[in-house]
Parts: structure tokens; sequence; C-alpha cells
């Protein structure tokens, strides 16, 4: 059985959708919350159900290209992704971490906390032990 919710500038609706289905329970619900303008949904279920009905939820996984989280005693214990979604959610980690970097870098600049290029490979040779005068 699918069963939605809909969350958007409202508190939960208690009344669910009741979809016709296949026959197994994903739980779908869509928020809008003041720092993410972007409605969202998300897609529930039980590990009893996912574990009956796994092939379909990988299914539905790709199809929709939305993550499904998998309950227990009604607290996540894991989210499903298709590749793609992971990928994309990867690449968006490494990108958001290489310019928190970059942050760090300038602000090592502005406060003077550099060293020449020269210098700096040198010590990082004496720490490995390596020589670079030939």
């Amino acid at each position: 059985m699918i069963q939605r919710r809909i969350h958007a500038e409202r508190p939960p609706s208690p009344a669910l959708d009741r979809t016709p289905n296949p026959g197994h329970s994903v739980q779908s619900s869509v928020r809008s919350a003041e720092r993410d303008p972007v409605a969202r949904t998300t897609d529930i279920t039980s590990f009893t159900e996912h574990r009956k009905h796994l092939r379909d939820h990988l299914r539905q996984i790709r199809a929709t290209g939305r993550p499904l989280y998998i309950t227990t005693n009604g607290q996540t214990d894991a989210v499903v992704l298709s590749p793609e979604a992971y990928d994309e959610l990867a690449d968006k980690a490494e990108l958001a971490e290489s310019l928190a970097m970059l942050d760090r870098s300038q602000e090592d600049i502005r406060h003077g906390r550099t060293h020449p290029a020269k210098q700096a490979l040198r010590r990082i040779a004496e720490e490995l032990g390596l020589n670079l005068d030939r």
C-alpha cells in the first residue's frame, strides 16, 4: 500500500492518500521549509515492508529518482538512493568541501598564515626524510 503525506508550509495532515498500489506500503511526503523553498518528496517504508517488496522498491527508486527512507519502530535506519542520486549527492558534497577549503585558504592568506612554496616543499620533504638537493 502506498501512502502519501503532504507537508507544504502547514502541519502534517493526519489523513493519508490511499492511492491504488501494487500491494506494498510506501509513505510519501512533500516538505517545504523556509530555509529550503524547493518542495521535496520523501518516500518512507518500514523494514518489514521493504524486505517483502525489495524489487518493487528498487524499481520505484530508479523510476522516481527519490530516496527511500527505511524505518524500524518509526525511526529511520537507512536511506536507499539510486546510483545517479548518490553520485549527484557525492558530487555536491565534494564541491561543498572544495569551496570550504578555498574559503579557509583565503582566510589564511588574509591573516598572513602562508609560506613561500619552496619553503613549504622543503619542510614537507624534510618531514618525509627526502633530500631535494641533488
